[in-house]
């Protein structure tokens, strides 16, 4: 009895491995569908505007960085710091 019950495990084994296989191709194949069609949509879709959310306010002009001159860095990341 005990040969027959590993037959019939071994048997379900491989059942269960040839659909878990399947069904990995399945979703293999459902994910590229998607992914092609999202990239279809992309290029379909048009541009949006990039518009600074708070109507019209501007970030601060970034300064010519050297590297030498940190205070200027200081500065403007200060400013920065005050518009967000």
């Amino acid at each position: 009895m005990a040969e027959g019950t590993d037959e019939q495990l071994l048997e379900d084994f491989l059942a269960i491995t040839k659909d878990a296989q399947q069904s990995g191709k399945e979703v293999h194949g459902v994910r590229m569908q998607l992914a092609n069609r999202l990239s279809m949509a992309a290029w379909a879709a048009p541009a949006a505007r990039q518009t600074p959310e708070d109507g019209g306010q501007t970030f601060p002009h970034s300064p010519g960085i050297s590297g030498s001159d940190r205070t200027q860095l200081r500065g403007w990341i200060a400013e920065l710091q005050m518009v967000i």
